[in-house]
């Protein structure tokens, strides 16, 4: 900084700033000095624990336009925004720059703001038609326009998010969505939109993480609680994305060692002859044939004999391991499990799925079996944990998700009526 300039400048600030730090003083008495000379910055630093003195006994009622000089000189350690800082100016509008008259005054920036906002706003109704209608291109398109209009505009971004979303563009919806929350940290929508894209790209730790910032950075309770429940069901579901990693390929190599093995030392009777093994396979495939037969005309009881007679067909060990011996046991307690739910016998049901989920605990029917078990004999919480499971595996089933929704609804209803017997219970004592 030259130091006429310097010296203009420390001349504009509030008198008490003057009496208060003594460098500025010797500044703002120079008259004669070099035209060539540099304001010593260093000087002027070693002064920072009295401006921040002066800060708490400054004034409150002191000139605006002073202390917007004060906090500009303040905030930048030194005289560098005083330099680009524009003066007010008598006469002029801050904002078009235009001459303001007597009388008032008809700002010309602040017209064409106002006109943008109306033309993005009538295009944002134009696109939210479209939205609703299921025309997501043209609604893209719409909001696209708006944006021209109003680029800050974070509802208009969010919008946008939804319709790329229903889309299937996921990468321009999070983009999207982090731009509606750079522009509106405080706003719930943002941080909700990027979620629900985490989550259905299946990344469940992602997700808890956006949550978090949505509970430090939103004050709302209602988005508060939201967010609480949202969380508690993110981090739920990445504990059951983590252990279902653990889990063994279906029927692998190791996994058939490992039960035959067991089953050879646990007594079970081993069939040497390989033609034996064939023909007690063929066997209990025959009699799978005939109980699927029955449970097409729902005769379900003649059906859990015939799976019931081929289960017992299969039970033997083979001379080794056997992935197709180990494949049909499965598929004949899946069946056998069905009829079981089918007749009423819930727990019967469960326990049978206990046995092929401890041979295949990747199996995903099992698991459907099982919570449509556990649902029907009320174990809500169980039941949903076997479908997360499951929808870990298979997240675009549609009977999977089906169940759940109904499964969810009951818990609901449970809780509920839970909640006024207890009430009742207290009023009543």
């Amino acid at each position: 900084l030259s130091f006429p300039l310097a010296s203009r400048k420390i001349r504009e600030l509030p008198p008490r700033v003057l009496g208060s730090i003594p460098c500025l003083r010797r500044l703002a008495a120079m008259d004669d000095f070099d035209e060539s000379g540099d304001l010593d910055i260093d000087e002027i630093q070693s002064q920072k624990i009295t401006l921040l003195e002066y800060d708490a006994a400054y004034d409150e009622e002191a000139d605006a336009s002073q202390l917007d000089l004060w906090k500009s000189f303040k905030s930048s350690s030194g005289l560098g925004s005083l330099l680009h800082k524009q003066k007010k100016e008598k006469g002029i509008c801050p904002l078009c720059r235009n001459a303001v008259t007597s009388g008032s005054h008809v700002c010309t920036f602040t017209e064409w703001r106002i006109r943008e906002a109306e033309k993005g706003e009538a295009v944002r109704h134009e696109g939210n038609a479209h939205f609703r209608a299921g025309r997501y291109e043209a609604a893209v398109t719409a909001y696209s326009q708006a944006l021209k209009h109003s680029p800050h505009d974070p509802k208009l971004l969010s919008n946008r998010a939804a319709a790329y979303t229903a889309l299937g563009q996921p990468k321009k919806a999070l983009e999207d969505s982090d731009d509606v929350i750079r522009l509106a940290p405080s706003w719930c929508k943002g941080y909700f939109r990027k979620a629900h894209l985490h989550k259905s790209a299946r990344d469940w730790s992602a997700a808890a993480n956006v949550y978090e910032l949505a509970l430090q950075h939103c004050s709302n309770p209602e988005d508060q609680k939201q967010a609480k429940r949202f969380l508690g069901a993110a981090r739920a579901r990445a504990q059951i994305r983590d252990r279902v990693q653990s889990f063994p390929q279906s029927l692998c190599r190791t996994v058939l060692e490992a039960l035959w093995k067991e089953r050879v030392e646990a007594g079970m009777h081993v069939v040497e002859d390989p033609v034996e093994c064939e023909r007690r396979l063929k066997q209990a495939e025959a009699k799978k044939t005939d109980g699927n037969a029955e449970v097409g005309r729902k005769a379900w009881v003649a059906a859990q004999e015939c799976y019931t007679e081929a289960l017992k067909l299969v039970d033997f060990c083979p001379p080794e391991p056997s992935e197709n011996l180990v494949r049909l046991e499965v598929a004949l307690l899946l069946n056998q499990a069905l009829c079981e739910g089918q007749s009423g016998r819930h727990e019967a049901a469960a326990k049978i799925c206990n046995q092929i989920l401890k041979i295949d605990p990747r199996n995903v029917k099992a698991r459907f079996r099982r919570a449509s078990a556990l649902c029907d004999i009320q174990d809500y919480d169980a039941a949903l944990e076997d479908l997360e499971v499951a929808l870990a595996f298979e997240s675009g089933d549609v009977a999977l998700h089906s169940l759940r929704q109904k499964l969810v609804a009951k818990r609901q209803q449970a809780q509920k009526k839970e909640r006024t017997q207890c009430a009742r219970m207290l009023s009543a004592a």
